[in-house]
C-alpha cells in the first residue's frame, strides 16, 4: 500500500477520467466547416445505405399517419452524426424510429466530393399506413395532406 492513500486515490481518480475521455470520443464539428445542403442534393455525398423505419406499433395500431424532419452531418466517413429534429407533424411520436433509422445511413462522396467535405442537410422520413416511405409515384397533395409539417 503506497504511504498516502490520498495521493494513491487522487491519482487513480484521474486515470480513470483520462481513459473515459479517450474510450469515447465525441464528434465536434465546427461550424465553419460544415457546409448546409438542401435535402435533396447528391453533390457531395450519394446515398449508399438508406433505412426503411419501424413504423411505432402503437401509432400503427390506431392508424396515425405522420413525418418528421431530421437534421443531420454526413462526416467525413459518410456516416451520418449531430443529429436535430426540425420539426414533427406529430410531436415524439415517430421521433425515435425516424432517429433510428437516420443512423443507419450510409453515404459515400460524390465525384465532386474527394476532399469529403462535412455537410449538414436534412430528411423527412415518412411514416404513412397504406403507403410507400418513398413518394415518387405518389400525388404531393396528399402527402402533403397527410404528412403537414406546416
Amino acid at each position: 500500500m503506497p504511504r498516502n492513500p490520498i495521493s494513491f486515490i487522487v491519482r487513480v481518480f484521474a486515470l480513470i477520467i483520462i481513459l473515459q475521455a479517450c474510450s469515447s470520443p465525441q464528434m465536434v464539428f465546427e461550424e465553419e466547416d460544415i457546409l448546409a445542403v438542401p435535402a435533396d442534393s447528391n453533390e457531395y455525398w450519394e446515398t449508399v445505405i438508406s433505412h426503411k423505419p419501424r413504423y411505432p406499433w402503437r401509432a400503427f395500431n390506431i392508424g396515425l399517419d405522420g413525418c418528421v424532419n431530421v437534421s443531420y452531418v454526413i462526416n467525413k466517413e459518410g456516416k451520418p452524426r449531430s443529429f436535430k429534429i426540425l420539426k414533427s407533424s406529430v410531436e415524439r411520436v415517430f421521433d425515435s424510429a425516424a432517429l433510428t433509422a437516420v443512423q443507419k445511413f450510409r453515404f459515400k462522396p460524390s465525384d465532386d466530393n474527394p476532399e469529403r467535405r462535412i455537410v449538414r442537410t436534412n430528411i423527412v422520413v415518412y411514416f404513412l399506413i397504406g403507403g410507400s416511405n418513398k413518394f415518387e409515384d405518389s400525388d404531393p397533395d396528399e402527402v402533403k395532406r397527410r404528412c403537414s409539417l406546416d
